[in-house]
């Protein structure tokens, strides 16, 4: 799947604003037909619509991921697939929905579903996140093989890694099943250029935390679409920061979008 030239139709589906917006921009200077059914703002939808090719080859389309008719007759067509739903939360310990839990199972579980059963998808690829490989009992090296303890999560009430680790595993039991061609990005926190770093902000002076920016987060997705030999989970980070140095931490982020490390 390539872009030179291309007639090629790629859905983009999800909850993520930020990455969604930023996947769609990529798509759209790609020379991809891009049908989008994320969530927007205004300003950022104006932003895209001034794009090059947005005009003729941007379409926005509203789909309910939990409806699986609707899904399935949103990437008609398509020949690739993006799902990037809601980001790991960082405080999935305290105020995360016990539904969402269900919510997002049953979400990948149909874009699943609805790709396999596609006749033009060739390949899916799904945004999941970091959370669903580093929570762990085990004093260990981590890695895309690496899975999140459930039974640690479910002790320590961290619901959004559960949540996602369940919804992960899911949608690989079924891919397999199916015979989909499913690529995984597992990203760190993703942040902006926004100063409102909120990840960051929230961080204890000996707590740590790991960080990509959005765009090249973006940018890996185009990569696993693209490239044949994708395959399985890629851990995407570009540092490593500490409550300690949050305050020079954003003012490096702010003042230099280039990550250093992202892994594919």
């Amino acid at each position: 799947m390539g872009a030179e030239d291309t007639v090629d139709l790629v859905c983009v589906t999800g909850s993520w604003e930020l990455m969604g917006s930023w996947i769609v921009k990529l798509l759209l200077e790609r020379g991809y037909s891009v049908r989008c059914g994320v969530r927007i703002s205004s300003e950022e939808l104006s932003q895209l619509q001034s794009l090059p090719g947005a005009a003729q080859r941007l379409h926005l389309v509203s789909v309910d991921v939990l409806n699986y008719k609707s899904l399935a007759k949103t990437i008609r067509g398509c020949s690739g697939v993006i799902h990037s739903p809601a980001p790991h939360d960082m405080n999935g310990m305290r105020d995360y929905p016990a539904d969402m839990i269900e919510y997002e199972i049953k979400g990948v579980l149909n874009v699943v579903e609805a790709c396999a059963n596609s006749e033009t998808v060739r390949r899916l690829v799904l945004t999941s996140c970091l959370s669903t490989i580093v929570y762990t009992q085990e004093e260990t090296s981590l890695d895309e093989k690496c899975w999140t303890n459930l039974d640690f999560c479910r002790e320590n009430k961290l619901w959004s890694p559960l949540s996602k680790t369940l919804a992960e595993r899911a949608a690989w039991a079924l891919a397999l099943d199916k015979g989909l061609d499913m690529v995984v990005l597992n990203p760190a926190t993703v942040v902006s250029r926004d100063p409102s770093i909120q990840g960051l902000r929230q961080l204890h002076r000996d707590e740590v935390l790991a960080y990509a920016h959005v765009e090249e987060v973006a940018s890996a997705h185009l990569v696993a679409l693209e490239k044949p030999n994708a395959v399985g989970r890629y851990i995407c980070f570009g540092d490593i920061v500490t409550g300690s140095n949050v305050k020079k931490s954003n003012e490096q982020i702010l003042s230099n979008k280039k990550l250093s490390a992202l892994v594919y």
